[in-house]
């Protein structure tokens, strides 16, 4: 019995060290970035409009085109923590104003690519598109657009 007693502060420690986010070994994260096509002439994208924008509040580009937002999975950790950390939401409480706007019938929800390539091709061929593009990922027909928080 006092072999089991000792253990458990042993057990407990390799637990804690497990699920502790800081010291967890991980992958490196990519830096995600906005992109859109080299023809759109944003040059910037504000904190409020980037909201706006991902809220599918605002639907339209200043030029007129329609914007199309091509994003990975909600659950995909880079555009995850880019959410996070520039728009001030949780992934979840993005994917709800997705599905409230699709349902009431207010705007199409983002477009689901599979990877960074996926969306590369899509938009250089899709019309007012936004992308969600690791920083690794160059292109000359796509800009990587500032958001400026």
């Amino acid at each position: 019995m006092p072999i089991k007693q000792a253990q458990r502060p042993f057990r407990v420690f390799c637990l804690l060290l497990c699920l502790w986010p800081g010291l967890a070994l991980a992958t490196d994260p990519q830096k995600v970035h906005i992109a859109i096509a080299v023809s759109n002439p944003l040059s910037s994208v504000s904190r409020s409009e980037l909201i706006a924008i991902l809220s599918l509040q605002k639907r339209y580009w200043d030029n007129g085109e329609r914007i199309v937002i091509l994003a990975p999975a909600i659950t995909n950790p880079d555009f995850s923590r880019f959410i996070i950390e520039h728009t001030g939401l949780y992934p979840y409480q993005l994917q709800r104003r997705w599905d409230r706007s699709r349902f009431a019938g207010r705007g199409r929800a983002p477009i689901k690519v599979s990877s960074p390539e996926e969306a590369l091709r899509l938009l250089k061929t899709t019309p007012g598109a936004l992308a969600f593009l690791p920083s690794r990922l160059k292109d000359t027909e796509v800009k990587h657009v500032p958001s400026l928080d």
